[in-house]
Parts: structure tokens; C-alpha cells; sequence
């Protein structure tokens, strides 16, 4: 039987190192979640503020809200404005009642426990 060369050898080496670091390069690890609740509010809302917890919502995707940096999730106020559409990024009060309710209803819609009233979020 003969042995593969030292050249072979070293060769078949770096080609399964290559294959390792592609690999591990594809894997992108999420930020993660706050473990505190976030207290959503808004200056001159009507509506008391909504206590947030990342944990409640562990299994829903961190994309379906952070949409533009899951990866790296910054606060909504960072590219959504309290007044103004920003940047074609729509209000943060329309763009929270937007993904939370739509949300909350198909879960509803399901069978599963969401608040789906104001009051049910936005707790006194």
C-alpha cells in the first residue's frame, strides 16, 4: 500500500481547515435579548407605556421587529422618530401598533394567549 506525500497530506490539512472557517464564518450569532423588561414610552402619548419582555416573546424571530439589524438589534428610536416619518421609517407609535398588533391577532387567530385590547398592553 502506499502512503499519501508529505505534499498530499498537507494539502488534504488546509483543505479541511478551509472548510472549518467557511463554515464557522456562515454562523452568526444574535445579540442577546435584554433580560429586564423595556418600558415602551412615548412623550405626550395618551396611552400609558408597555412594559416589553424579550423572554415572553424568546420565540419569536429578533427580524420579525429588528428588522433592519437583527444581528445587532439597536433601540427603535434609533431609526424610527416619535413626530416624524424618518428616513422612509414610519412613526415609532405606528410602527410598534403595526408589527405588535398584526402580530397579537394572528397569534389570537391561532388559539394563542396575546393581548389583542389597548388596555391589554398599554397597562395603568
Amino acid at each position: 500500500m502506499k502512503t499519501a506525500g508529505p505534499f498530499k497530506l498537507f494539502s488534504i490539512i488546509c483543505g479541511c481547515l478551509l472548510v472549518a472557517f467557511v463554515a464557522s464564518a456562515g454562523a452568526v450569532q444574535a445579540a442577546e435579548a435584554p433580560k429586564a423588561p423595556v418600558v415602551i414610552k412615548s412623550d405626550g402619548a395618551k396611552m400609558a407605556p408597555v412594559t416589553f419582555s424579550h423572554e415572553k416573546h424568546s420565540k419569536v424571530e429578533c427580524a420579525k421587529c429588528h428588522h433592519k439589524d437583527a444581528d445587532s438589534p439597536k433601540a427603535c428610536k434609533t431609526c424610527h422618530d416619535i413626530k416624524d416619518v424618518k428616513n422612509n421609517a414610519p412613526k415609532i407609535q405606528d410602527s410598534f401598533h403595526k408589527v405588535c398588533q398584526d402580530c397579537h391577532k394572528a397569534e389570537a387567530a391561532k388559539g394563542t394567549k396575546a393581548p389583542t385590547k389597548c388596555n391589554e398592553c398599554h397597562k395603568k
